[in-house]
């Protein structure tokens, strides 16, 4: 039978709710569970005992069969504890202790006292309701309008006559009705306040039975070694938030490959397309960052595939060896056209020396020659910084990258500074200016690094020079570490792109088992 609904006027809703049998049938189940594994240990235990065995492969499934055994006594443990909390029997009476909580037994208890305490409690509060309404009909208008209003204990004031009455108001037989209609309002107020009691009895029977049963339950699962670490906590919660972390790897890859391709051809624009690839480049590398992260967080919890951690890793990897290569390129190139701004100025000394000049001025004329000698030189090569040229120099850059040049082009603040120091020039006053005509009138489209682009236009610009042996030792390294950008960067982008693809399509896992690579698809499930 059910509960009532109605469960004024002691309390909104059922104060006791929960069904006792369907408590009981739990605990017997818990029961019949905690028995079944223990039965299963205990099997466990006793296999591989004859001379059969005797062997490697049978001791080893012996110590295996063991420890399981041991993993299932600790769940026995968990399921015993779970059914002692819980109980068996509805209708056991017995007080709930820590070491029998039985929760059921005083659940049922509890329920039937509350329920005990319902229909006197509703019986009163009627009673109230009908002696209210007649000292409101019949004496209303000749009492004190407090005298009708219950007090904080829910009783009414004894009745007080509203001032002086008209003789043959109210008698003694009427004066004797209202007390005895206040006293009968009073006592049915009594009966509700000692079966609110009785409910919060009630109420305190089932919580000290539930507090008894979680902590035994408690007590059983944090002593039986069972309980989660802190590593299975992690695999849960990135189990739980692996559609988030999928959907965040998904955005930040298109990110990565959308701003990482729009570096590599904004690069020519004039005024602002430097800044702009360096600020893309930047996006993208910290995107191609978040997809790497997210994508392992999947992994450890699952969910993610050995591919998307490859191509992840790739694309991350690209960047950091692509800066390294721009890196050494730029400071090769420096390097050879400092080299070849020293070849031009000892030739034209050369000259000079040879020349009519030095014949009829002697060095006094040769003196006052050389700065200007030097000045034209310095702006034939771009006035190249002796700053760039010093610290180029103490790089040495070879025909590869050196680790310590792969290790900055990893850096995340060399990355941060090297992504926004120009960042001043996406100014909108720069940006105005490709609105006007004189701004694109040299300028010439490319795809790549503007930086390396810079870099191979002054190294175009030495001519013959880059053949003197102190200088194409330097242009050989610029060729080279361009050609290991370009190796880098350029199939990374395509495989990115192919990744995406398929990815979108669905094609990728089929294609990942067709080429033998099945193990590195989308985990299920």
């Amino acid at each position: 039978m059910g509960r009532p609904v109605d469960w004024s006027p002691l309390s909104d809703t059922d104060p006791v709710p929960g069904d006792p049998v369907e408590v009981a049938a739990l605990g017997r189940r818990l029961a019949a569970t905690a028995d079944e594994i223990s039965s299963a240990a205990q099997r466990l235990r006793t296999m591989c005992t004859d001379t059969f065995w005797d062997s490697g492969a049978g001791e080893a499934f012996r110590a295996r069969s063991v420890a399981t055994a041991g993993k299932l006594a600790a769940a026995f443990d968990r399921y015993q504890a779970a059914a002692a909390a819980i109980g068996s029997d509805p209708a056991d009476s017995a007080p709930s202790t820590g070491g029998r909580p039985n929760y059921a037994g005083a659940l049922d208890q509890a329920q039937a006292l509350s329920l005990g305490a319902l229909t006197p409690a509703q019986d009163a509060a009627v009673t109230q309701r009908i002696t209210l309404a007649r000292l409101r009909t019949e004496y209303g208008p000749l009492l004190l309008p407090l005298a009708l209003v219950p007090g904080a204990s829910g009783h009414l004031p004894p009745a007080v006559v509203f001032g002086p009455l008209p003789a043959g108001a109210l008698g003694t037989a009427d004066m004797t009705d209202i007390a005895a209609l206040v006293r009968q309002y009073n006592t049915a107020a009594d009966t509700i306040t000692a079966a609110r009691s009785t409910v919060a009895r009630a109420t305190g029977i089932r919580d000290a039975a539930a507090a008894n049963a979680a902590a035994l339950i408690d007590s059983a699962i944090s002593s039986d070694g069972l309980a989660d670490s802190a590593w299975d906590r992690f695999t849960n919660f990135i189990d739980e938030h692996a559609g988030l972390l999928a959907a965040v790897s998904s955005i930040a890859g298109w990110v990565a490959t959308v701003t990482g391709t729009l570096a590599l051809v904004v690069g020519w624009i004039p005024v602002v397309g430097q800044a702009l690839a360096a600020v893309l480049g930047t996006v993208a590398l910290a995107a191609s960052v978040v997809a790497l992260l997210s994508d392992v967080l999947l992994k450890i919890g699952g969910k993610g595939s050995w591919a998307d951690l490859a191509l992840d890793t790739i694309a991350v990897a690209s960047f950091g060896l692509g800066r390294a290569a721009v890196g050494a390129l730029k400071d090769s190139a420096i390097l050879a056209r400092a080299t070849g701004r020293i070849a031009e100025f000892t030739s034209r000394v050369s000259e000079a020396v040879s020349s009519d000049v030095y014949l009829r001025g002697g060095e006094e004329a040769l003196d006052k020659l050389l700065p200007d000698m030097w000045k034209t030189t310095n702006e034939e090569f771009d006035n190249l910084e002796e700053g760039a040229i010093r610290t180029a120099r103490e790089h040495a850059p070879g025909p590869w990258p050196k680790w310590g040049d792969i290790l900055h082009g990893f850096h995340p603040v060399s990355i941060i500074q090297d992504g926004f120091k120009d960042i001043g020039d996406l100014k909108l006053s720069n940006w105005k200016q490709l609105g006007t005509k004189a701004t694109w009138a040299d300028a010439k489209f490319f795809v790549g690094d503007p930086e390396i682009h810079e870099a191979l236009e002054g190294v175009e610009k030495l001519g013959s020079l880059s053949k003197l042996d102190s200088v194409r030792g330097f242009v050989a390294n610029v060729a080279s570490n361009h050609n290991m950008w370009r190796f880098v960067t350029a199939p990374a982008i395509a495989t990115d792109f192919a990744n995406h693809v398929l990815t979108e399509t669905g094609l990728k896992d089929g294609l990942l088992h067709d080429v033998g690579l099945g193990w590195a698809a989308e985990a299920a499930g």
